[in-house]
């Protein structure tokens, strides 16, 4: 999990907070919600995107075991993924998550936004 979530995270938050500055006007102190949400929707897609071949390494290890053993660790379940599937298999499904991670991304970053906004505007 964590050679997935440690850099799938670094590439959320950083992609996001780039991509808000580089859209952000001049003088605004803050993002718009278009920008908040498009911002927030590649961010997610980035960061799908590139967690997926340590996505499905962790799924192949959390399934190992059910009817055979086949693999004894991280690094021998790569090589035999490799060697049997070749590269195109550290992908499979990386289009879908890209895809699956930009309304959800969008839309999580939107609520955080908007919940920012609403607790400054309490005080």
């Amino acid at each position: 999990m964590y050679l997935r979530d440690v850099p799938g995270y670094c590439l959320y938050f950083v992609p996001y907070m780039l991509l808000c500055d580089w859209m952000t006007p001049v003088g605004s102190t803050a993002p718009n919600l278009f920008c908040v949400w498009l911002a927030g929707g590649v961010a997610g897609s980035i960061s799908w995107g590139t967690a997926t071949p340590m996505d499905v390494v962790k799924c192949r290890l959390q399934a190992d075991g059910v009817s055979e053993k086949r693999y004894k660790g991280i690094v021998h379940c790569i090589q035999q993924s490799y060697q049997k599937e070749g590269l195109n298999v550290f992908f499979k499904g990386a289009f879908v998550n890209a895809i699956r991670g930009f309304p959800m991304s969008a839309a999580m970053f939107l609520g955080y936004e908007l919940a920012l906004k609403a607790l400054r505007d309490v005080r």
